[in-house]
């Protein structure tokens, strides 16, 4: 996986799932919710402003690349924005001939799990994804489980 500029970020090392992960399908927001008439309803979206605004808040101003977090915490504030996310275990097949994307049920099974290779200093957030208006979950929204090897 790499940023903006291309320079290479994460490695996907190990995948114990089918292999069925999402890269196109935004974080879910209080604004799709909103229009599904689920108005407060939790959100990815939601819960990766909650957990970068909180990180931003203990951050010492001395650690390296507290200013460029401020910034970006800032773009989420002003603008709502939420970085592109990579939505592991999600089952989200584009359809070539109506130009659709398609939310299905999940292909993994319980304690699947991926491991990921930082391969530069970088700061991941990581939401349990809550949306049980769809298939996403196979209807079903539980928690997730993550490990900081070092």
């Amino acid at each position: 996986m790499v940023d903006t500029r291309r320079k290479a970020v994460l490695k996907l090392v190990e995948d114990s799932s089918s292999g069925v992960h999402d890269m196109l399908f935004p974080a879910c927001d209080a604004w799709r919710y909103n229009e599904a008439g689920a108005q407060g309803h939790d959100s990815c979206g939601g819960n990766l402003r909650r957990a970068l605004a909180e990180y931003v808040a203990h951050a010492s101003k001395e650690q390296p690349g507290t200013e460029s977090m401020l910034e970006l915490e800032s773009s989420i504030r002003r603008w709502g924005w939420t970085p592109e996310p990579l939505n592991l275990f999600m089952n989200v097949p584009w359809s070539g001939r109506e130009g659709e994307l398609q939310v299905k049920r999940p292909e993994c099974k319980e304690m699947d799990f991926v491991v990921l290779e930082a391969l530069v200093e970088c700061l991941v957030v990581m939401s349990a994804c809550p949306n049980d208006l769809l298939d996403t979950n196979g209807g079903k929204p539980g928690t997730a489980m993550y490990e900081v090897l070092t």
